[in-house]
């Protein structure tokens, strides 16, 4: 009896895979930070000083209402020429809505993550050391689906700040919208 059921979930598990509505896959993108009209001392989209670029990997689910759950990890760096600069990573869930479906898909986004991330270049001791930290980006993705890929292209806004002693962004606080591509697989 216990080699029939595993014989079932062998035959049925790639049959339902067919039926699954969600993709999964990796994605990168970054931070963009350049305005003409904004200055360095009173920025007002972003932090004009964090050009942060990141890497990760994502999968979520889609039930019939359009309701998106899922989950992430991602990791982060910006290098200076001097070797210094900022890096850390985060994991956390996604939540969101399918707002069009077919033929292209778009879904508005919340990701929400918590991790940790260092500051090689500020004077505060804590943030060169780490610091423990969350992150929060909403945006809209746009994709293309392609039989079981769907090359996706996202833009939105993304906050990231440090928590604990002195309070939220006492020690590292990087905001800014962003714009970013990812490869997913799957049926969306």
């Amino acid at each position: 009896m216990k080699a029939i059921r595993i014989a079932a979930v062998i035959v049925l598990f790639p049959v339902a895979t067919l039926f699954a509505d969600g993709v999964g896959g990796a994605f990168w993108g970054g931070q963009h930070n350049a305005y003409p009209w904004e200055s360095e001392d009173s920025p007002i989209f972003s932090t004009t000083r964090d050009e942060l670029d990141y890497v990760g990997g994502m999968g979520y689910g889609i039930s019939r209402d359009g309701t998106v759950a899922g989950g992430f990890g991602v990791g982060y760096s910006a290098s200076d020429e001097d070797g210094g600069g900022v890096s850390g990573g985060f994991g956390g869930f996604i939540t969101g809505h399918r707002i069009v479906d077919r033929p292209v898909n778009l879904l508005g986004l919340l990701y929400v993550g918590v991790g940790g991330i260092r500051d090689s270049r500020t004077l505060e001791s804590e943030a060169r050391g780490g610091v423990f930290a969350v992150l929060v980006e909403g945006n809209l993705e746009l994709s293309v689906p392609l039989m079981f890929f769907h090359p996706t292209f996202y833009a939105g806004y993304q906050v990231i700040t440090s928590v604990g002693d002195g309070g939220l962004g006492e020690q590292f606080l990087s905001y800014s919208p962003t714009l970013g591509f990812r490869m997913l697989f799957g049926d969306q």
